[in-house]
């Protein structure tokens, strides 16, 4: 297995993150497309074994025991997104669209981010 130049800078860094975090939902979601992308972009398409070896590199110390008992690479994956992604409580991401106010100092373009943000979530956003 075998990464270009331009893949080494591409490496993604280390979870970290503990699951339960605050943003650890977008946070893990950022962290996986960047490590998925690292690993599309091997020279040669790395085996399962090689996937959760690399996944254990790119793994806290803090992470790898809650990895490191499952025996394939999906397994591990599975198991980290089911840790990382919390179900959307759709009523609860209503009402904070509905009681949004524009911020003292927040410009118009920073403040529709943020409501395009919370109706994405929200029973408004499906």
């Amino acid at each position: 297995l075998s990464f270009s130049e331009t893949d080494l800078r591409i490496k993604p860094d280390r979870l970290q993150l503990h699951p339960q975090a605050d943003n650890a939902t977008s946070a893990f979601a950022h962290w996986l497309a960047c490590f998925e992308a690292y690993i599309g972009s091997a020279t040669d398409q790395p085996s399962e074994a090689q996937k959760l070896q690399i996944l254990y590199t790119r793994s806290s110390s803090d992470i790898f025991p809650l990895i490191r008992d499952a025996p394939t690479y999906a397994e591990a994956m599975a198991f980290l997104k089911e840790n990382y992604t919390r179900p959307i409580n759709k009523l609860y991401a209503s009402h904070l669209l509905s009681t949004r106010q524009q911020l003292p100092g927040e410009s118009w373009e920073d403040f529709w981010r943020a409501l395009h943000a919370l109706m994405r979530n929200s029973s408004f956003g499906r």
